[in-house]
């Protein structure tokens, strides 16, 4: 349908505008050469649609087609400028809520329309493998908007398109989440299953720990874990970072993390003492000196970069054969 000449029939301007059944009696004159002026201003729709009880079918399309151009128009342009050889890019998955054909409407819970996104929808959640004394099994990721019997919201994401205001009286579509309630739970199977022995000192799962999981494209090291011998619960501790490397006691090295230099010096590793993740650890970063951290911990320096130590690896053929090294993570 051609959008120019519906606007004609259907679209009420709000002042001096009427109409009756599907019949528009009065209509101001304007040029719609400039289209989608008015009716967009500031890259917001300024207007109102209005169909009657008994409009004709033709009418109602009328309106729908218009209000997805005007939708589409609904943006504004910003110039960015660029100094010298530093260029702008975009990165990250992207991911149409639609199934089979089934759209996204205004006020339809999104688990209504996708329950679950998986490795076919994103590459953030493509499927890996991960291995261990134990075996290797398969790893699956899905991001569900729905996980129960009860209706929606009640076992799936409170999130909903609503065309309403912000919390800067900008009216337009929204995607919506109601504050406190959960947007969405991750999931990961283990498709064959992922064993480990129990450590009954501390009741951790020895073959778990410092294997790499790789969770929406980024690579965590399993730094600590532990099962409930009541509940069955397991808990993982993961760590992970844009940098990852190792460093010898009284070494520096410079890495480069999102345009800036950042200098880290491994000023002590203690004496290791025979017992597994009791050394002690300082590290200076531009200047920065952290506290005392062990295997496991990390801290969020100044300018808000996390820094944490994954393992400690002792020399245990003394300081002339060189000093302990420090594996850990920056980002």
């Amino acid at each position: 349908m051609n959008v120019k000449k519906a606007i004609k029939r259907v679209v009420a301007l709000g002042v001096g505008v009427s109409m009756l059944g599907a019949t528009l009696l009065g209509a101001t004159a304007y040029d719609l050469g400039s289209y989608p002026s008015p009716f967009v201003k500031d890259g917001m729709f300024n207007g109102l649609m209005v169909v009657g009880d008994d409009a004709a079918p033709a009418d109602i399309i009328g309106v729908t087609d218009i209000a997805m151009s005007l939708q589409y128009s609904s943006t504004v342009k910003e110039t960015i400028k660029v100094s010298g050889d530093s260029g702008v890019s975009l990165g990250g998955d992207s991911v149409k809520i639609q199934r089979s054909g089934d759209s996204l409407e205004l006020n339809e819970w999104l688990g209504d329309v996708m329950e679950t996104v998986d490795s076919g929808d994103a590459e953030a959640l493509k499927s890996f493998t991960v291995s261990n004394d134990k075996g290797t099994t398969d790893v699956n990721q899905y991001l569900r908007f729905a996980w129960g019997p009860l209706a929606l919201p009640n076992d799936g994401a409170y999130a909903k398109a609503m065309y309403t205001k912000d919390d800067d009286d900008n009216v337009g579509d929204f995607l919506w989440f109601k504050d406190g309630e959960e947007a969405f739970k991750y999931e990961m199977e283990f498709v064959e299953g992922f064993e480990s022995d129990v450590d009954q000192t501390d009741d951790s799962l020895e073959d778990l720990e410092d294997e790499t999981l790789h969770i929406l494209g980024e690579d965590f090291a399993v730094v600590s874990s532990h099962i409930s011998e009541t509940t069955g619960k397991i808990t993982l501790d993961l760590m992970g970072g844009a940098i990852h490397d190792t460093i010898e006691e009284g070494e520096t090295k410079t890495y480069t993390l999102k345009g800036k230099e950042y200098e880290v010096t491994a000023l002590i590793i203690s004496d290791w003492a025979g017992a597994v993740g009791s050394a002690k650890v300082k590290l200076k970063v531009n200047g920065e000196v952290t506290k005392e951290m062990s295997e496991g911990s990390t801290e969020i320096l100044n300018d808000g970069t996390t820094i944490g130590i994954r393992e400690v690896l002792p020399n245990e053929a003394g300081e002339t054969a060189g000093g302990d090294i420090l594996e850990f993570y920056l980002g």
